[in-house]
């Protein structure tokens, strides 16, 4: 449902099977048209929730078999689905199979959840019982405290990245975002983009490469959204242009106190 992340003014609304919907949809549209926006939170089903890898034939064909078989099953807590796997790999994805991910799936993308490896019997703090035990693994403690204590290196490829660049760019992203990003290049600054409600549109970081260059990183399942947002929110003078840069750049990350001390010792 919702306006297109591609074409202004295309709406959709579909891929329901049965119309018990139909009512609710139709206020939906209507509001969505005329207002901009609907009155409720229909993030779930909003047409920009789905990235492009959703458009590939095989992958619909295949995942709506796999969706519509397990309508009426019991759902339990943190299953993934399994057709079409893999079908978007970051770059360390053969090595992180070699050191025994186990993944799920986000926007398409294969991450991993928890090592085997990383499977004791008796994992540090609390051992969930039985409903949420579905799909846990004690590695799982394992790694939050290894984190927490030393260090941990996460992949996070899957994150949506922009590059944002032009002589009004600085001026652009100012009046789009709700912190100062008026700081010497270098600088990563968390922000929100809000729309005209005040409410909150985007949630990211965007960081200062050059005077008029800005590197934006946000979520893997708000891509297709967020760089809609920005893109139809620029100045039309073309002062300023937006590229979506996802599948060409590697995103690693690394987190706990011996952060620094790791990075001190290999660069």
């Amino acid at each position: 449902m919702g306006e297109s992340a591609e074409v202004r003014g295309f709406f959709a609304a579909g891929g329901t099977p049965g119309i018990a919907a139909g009512g609710g949809v139709g206020k939906a549209m209507a509001e969505w048209i005329i207002d901009g926006r609907p009155s409720l939170d229909l993030w779930r089903a909003d047409i920009r929730r789905f990235g492009q890898h959703y458009a590939d034939r095989s992958y619909a064909a295949n995942r709506a078999v796999e969706v519509y078989a397990r309508n009426y099953t019991v759902h339990l807590p943190l299953e993934e689905f399994e057709s079409v796997r893999p079908l978007r790999t970051s770059p360390p994805y053969d090595r992180l199979v070699a050191l025994g991910a186990v993944f799920g799936e986000k926007a398409g993308w294969e991450r991993p959840n928890w090592f085997k490896a990383n499977e004791v019997s008796d994992p540090p703090g609390p051992v969930p019982a039985g409903w949420i035990r579905h799909n846990w693994s004690p590695a799982i403690a394992v790694e939050h405290t290894a984190t927490r204590e030393s260090a941990g290196i996460f992949d996070f490829s899957s994150f949506s990245k922009f590059e944002v660049h032009g002589p009004g760019a600085l001026r652009a992203l100012q009046w789009l975002t709700d912190n100062d990003l008026d700081k010497p290049p270098g600088v990563v600054t968390y922000t929100q983009m809000l729309n005209a409600r005040g409410g909150v549109e985007c949630d990211l970081t965007i960081t200062r490469l050059a005077p008029d260059q800005f590197f934006i990183v946000t979520g893997s399942a708000f891509g297709v959204h967020d760089f809609a947002w920005i893109r139809t929110h620029l100045p039309e003078d073309g002062s300023v242009t937006a590229r979506d840069v996802t599948t060409e750049l590697a995103c690693i990350g690394l987190w706990g106190p011996r952060a620094r001390e790791i990075l001190h010792e290999v660069s």
